[in-house]
């Protein structure tokens, strides 16, 4: 797949992930998506802003979280979320927000998962249509789509990557 090939197909990732989890594109500053309860994405924005701050002062005390004090340890009693945190740090760490950086966190999900897919179809295959099918089927698929109120179930886009190692 040539450079000008791969530039599309991110642009078009992009835009239909954009398009796919309206509004969350506009809203994304300062609004959290939320199906009934938002204690989940409460806690996993917690988790992501703990991951990061924790990996960039203090590594050994990643697991002394700073809730449920005097209780050690406290996020070894959750989940770790490590697998997600390279997607949320760099935008939390730009913009300082961890709203912002939960929800460019999920977009950029959509838009890898659409990419990785879409490369593993092509190395299959070496049909466009065939991966762009692929590629818009799982970034866009009615789990990913309705699950914006569980962020840390949307990055899944490394599963194509795996098979195509």
């Amino acid at each position: 797949m040539s450079r000008r090939q791969a530039g599309l197909a991110v642009a078009v990732y992009l835009t239909a992930g954009v398009v796919g989890t309206w509004p969350l594109a506009r809203l994304a500053a300062d609004h959290i998506f939320t199906r009934g309860s938002p204690d989940d994405v409460l806690l996993v924005l917690w988790i992501l802003a703990w991951d990061t701050r924790a990996l960039a002062t203090e590594p050994t005390r990643l697991f002394s979280g700073n809730m449920f004090h005097p209780t050690p340890d406290v996020l070894a009693h959750s989940e770790h979320l490590l697998g997600t945190v390279p997607l949320f740090a760099p935008w939390y760490a730009a913009t300082g927000n961890p709203v912002l950086g939960m929800n460019l966190m999920m977009l950029a999900s959509f838009v890898l998962a659409g990419c990785f897919m879409h490369a593993l179809i092509w190395a299959c295959t070496r049909s466009h249509v065939a991966a762009y099918a692929a590629g818009l089927s799982f970034a866009l698929a009615p789990w990913r789509v309705n699950g914006l109120n569980w962020p840390h179930l949307l990055t899944t886009q490394y599963l194509p990557l795996v098979l195509l190692g």
